[in-house]
């Protein structure tokens, strides 16, 4: 038998209000745990680290980690796997991890897969992506869905120009990219 666990009104508000996307409060927990695990074990790396920095090299200190690049691959795979997830075809988390799979960290795979589903749904998506990014998108949805649908994703990337505008972001080439497509759609 699974465990069941009760919380209170107020922490069940603060775990919707992580909830992103289709989430369910486990999954939120899930996340959560999942996160501080990853702490704990950098933490630990670091701290084991610092114990051997005294060997090494002052040069290699300086070095600093990349993050890794999302490469037009894995945003065109991003864009697939979240149309299988907006039809229902595939799990968030499967989807999810076949992108980790590529290379892609998990928080980014988890807003690419996010944003496709809200710009199928027309809804405002709050995390930016890059500008080819969302044109291969917009394209693909264009393509497998025709203009009606893609007006939606327009719109939902008119939400999203005005969510960042409001949050101090700068928005030109989005604007320029959604005038470009809708002029070309009509």
């Amino acid at each position: 038998m699974t465990p069941q666990i009760q919380v209170s009104e107020e922490l069940y508000s603060r775990l919707e209000k992580l909830a992103v996307g289709y989430d369910t409060p486990e999954g939120v927990i899930e996340r959560l745990a999942d996160a501080a695990l990853k702490a704990n074990q950098i933490k630990a790396s670091n701290s084991n680290r610092a114990d051997n920095d005294t060997a090494t090299d002052s040069r290699d200190k300086k070095k600093k980690v990349q993050p890794k690049r999302i490469t037009e691959a894995m945003a065109s795979q991003a864009g697939r796997l979240g149309d299988q997830l907006y039809s229902n075809r595939m799990s968030e988390e499967t989807a999810r991890r076949a992108l980790v799979d590529m290379g892609m960290n998990s928080s980014s795979a988890h807003i690419y897969l996010y944003n496709f589903v809200a710009m199928m749904n027309g809804k405002v998506f709050k995390r930016s992506m890059k500008i080819a990014d969302i044109r291969s998108y917009l394209m693909y949805i264009e393509k497998k869905y025709g203009k009606r649908i893609c007006g939606s994703a327009l719109d939902s990337l008119e939400k999203h120009i005005q969510y960042a505008e409001d949050q101090g972001f700068p928005t030109k080439s989005k604007k320029d990219l959604l005038l470009e497509i809708k002029e070309r759609l009509l």
